[in-house]
């Protein structure tokens, strides 16, 4: 027995994501880098668009078509506003708990406990 599939076994996949025509991520390099201005990823079957700026991408797809996105721009950045309350991970040497009245960075902490501390907080 011989059969003959005239239709793709398979939905289209794309191949390449463009923008004002030039080339931002294709099959063979899909996801260029964290901080790419767009990147198309794929799985189980499933397509989504990661965008950092707004405007039109264009996504080509394995048959040959090609679809306009239009992605609306970021929202403005938000004030992050104190006071802050961070939780430690029990025996690892820091407090259970503090407050903040700014957010900084554990490097800079005044006590040695927290300054050193390694692990999610």
């Amino acid at each position: 027995m011989f059969v003959v599939f005239r239709r793709p076994i398979c939905a289209p996949q794309p191949v390449e994501l463009r923008r004002t025509g030039r080339r931002l991520a294709s099959s063979d390099d899909p996801a260029p880098g964290p901080w790419a201005p767009a990147r198309l990823l794929s799985e189980y079957g499933a397509h989504w668009l990661e965008a950092t700026e707004g405007g039109a991408l264009e996504i080509v797809w394995s048959d040959g078509h090609s679809t306009v996105v239009t992605v609306p721009p970021p929202p403005e950045p938000g004030e992050l506003k104190a006071p802050w309350t961070v939780e430690f991970v029990d025996g690892r040497g820091a407090p259970p708990l503090i407050r903040m009245k700014t957010l900084m960075e554990w490097m800079t902490s005044q006590d040695d406990a927290i300054r050193h501390y390694s692990g999610a907080g």
